[in-house]
This record gives structure tokens, sequence and C-alpha cells, in this order.
């Protein structure tokens, strides 16, 4: 079978067609993105892959401060084994480097192996495992308490890179989605030692609902950040938390009855393509 003739672009409002019939091949068990997500949140930074002038394929992506962050790179099945998958990785690769990153990152589930070796040459390596699950808000209530007076509040704009780095976070990634209008950045906080930044954070989109990125320094705190979060959600009986890199939470959070969505590892590394010419 000929590879076809590869060509990018932009993508467009009219893209959307194309994602809700992809987005499932992610198997995240995610909806798609509705219209409205799909025009605010990722048509600015979306490429279309497109093989002899059909539409095969999409990467969507985000700049933070110097860090590159692809979020989902969907071939059709149809067209897979051609390089578009590559195309459209190292295509997004330059670009972030246009636009002054110097290193990206990704998840990427651990049993996609053509991915992962995809990822590892252009400058990714696994950094940790990670899985994303589901809970019932009802299941909060059964989490242990914490040992500490914990409250949760608004993390303030002058906290944000405080938080970020206390939890190996982006530069920019909460800043970024605290401009994201009904995504709560919230933080915990302990009365006694109202400075510390190093407890809790996450970032609630209440449109999905879910939290990402979803950090506690300690596992039994959990069940503080979460009651806190509760009273921001819009009708729904469940909420979705990614736990990145903390067996010990994930394992809580499991016991106490959460599904697990997927598991997957988060690469990371210096971007190693070739600039835009």
């Amino acid at each position: 079978m000929s590879s076809g003739t590869i060509r990018l672009r932009d993508a467009a409002l009219g893209d959307h067609a194309l994602v809700v019939r992809l987005f499932p091949d992610l198997l995240t068990g995610d909806p798609p993105p509705d219209l409205e997500r799909w025009r605010d949140r990722f048509v600015p930074t979306s490429r279309i892959a497109l093989v002899d002038g059909e539409a095969a394929g999409y990467l969507y992506y985000d700049v933070l401060d110097g860090v590159g962050y692809i979020r989902n790179v969907v071939v059709d099945p149809a067209h897979r084994g051609r390089g578009l998958g590559r195309a459209l990785v190292e295509d997004a690769g330059a670009l972030m480097l246009a636009r002054g990153c110097d290193r990206w990152q990704l998840n990427v589930r651990p049993e996609n192996d053509p991915a992962v070796a995809l990822y590892r040459s252009v400058g990714l390596e696994i950094a940790f495992a990670s899985v994303a699950l589901r809970l019932p808000w009802a299941l909060v209530d059964r989490l242990p308490a914490s040992t500490r007076p914990l409250e949760v509040v608004a993390a303030a704009a002058d906290e944000l890179a405080a938080i970020a780095a206390a939890f190996d976070l982006p530069e920019g990634q909460l800043e970024q989605l605290a401009a994201v209008p009904r995504v709560f950045v919230r933080r915990l906080r302990d009365p006694e030692d109202p400075g510390a930044l190093d407890l809790g954070v996450a970032a609630f989109d209440v449109t999905f609902p879910g939290c990402f990125p979803f950090r506690v320094g300690r596992a039994e705190d959990v069940g503080a950040l979460l009651r806190g979060l509760r009273s921001l959600a819009e009708e729904t009986d469940v909420i979705g938390v990614v736990v990145e890199g903390h067996d010990a939470l994930a394992e809580l959070l499991i016991d106490a009855g959460a599904e697990v969505k997927l598991r997957f590892v988060h690469m990371r590394g210096p971007i190693r393509v070739a600039s835009a010419s």
C-alpha cells in the first residue's frame, strides 16, 4: 500500500467531527470535547495530519513556560504505520522550539511500545507512573480524616509558582489553568502553618468534571482536599482525578473504591527535533 502524501495544517472548527471519531482511540474512557471546548481549548494549539488531502489524525499540545506538553496524539487506524504519528510529534516539537520551549512532556500507555519508542527517539524518557481514577463523591466520606486541621482555599496568584515548584509541576501550568473559565485552582492550607505550600493542590475543571493536576504531599490528606472541592461541583455524582507518581495515594483511593480508568507513564526530556524552517 502506498504511503500517500502527508501534509500537516492547523486545526479548524470543522475538524471537530474528526476528533469526535478518533478521541475514543485514546482509551481514556472520557467523552470527546464538545464543540465549544474544541473551539476554545483545542483548536489554537492542535495540528491535523492529512494523507492525500484526507484528515487522518490530530495532535493537541500546550505551551507553558519553556515546556511543551503534548496532550493528545491520535492517528486513524486505517493510516497507522505510515509515519503520521512521527510527523505530528516532530512538527509539534518544532513549533514548541519556535515558541521558546526547550523541553517537553506527555503521558502514554506503557504497553504502547511503538509510541514509547517514538517518544524516546525525540528526547523523552519515562519519569514516573500515573493512574487516572473515577470516584463517586460518596466515596469521599469514607476517606480518613487528616491529622491536621486542613482547609481548602483558592490558590493566590502569587503562590502558584511556589506551589508548582513544591510539586514538580511545569512552570506556568497552574497560571494557565487559573485563567480558564470554570477551572478552580485550590490548595490545602494549614491554619497553624499558613505559609506551607506543599500540602496539596488541585485544578478542578467542573465542566469535565475532574482534577489535573491533583497532588497532595501526604496521602492521608486527600480526603480534606476532595471534601473541599465537593462544594464546587456541579450536578454530578462522580469526579475524575489523575494521580501522578504517588503510589500510596493511588492505593488509598483504589482501596476506598475508586475505579481505575487508565494506567500510563509520564515521559519528559529535551526537545530533540529539527527547528522549523
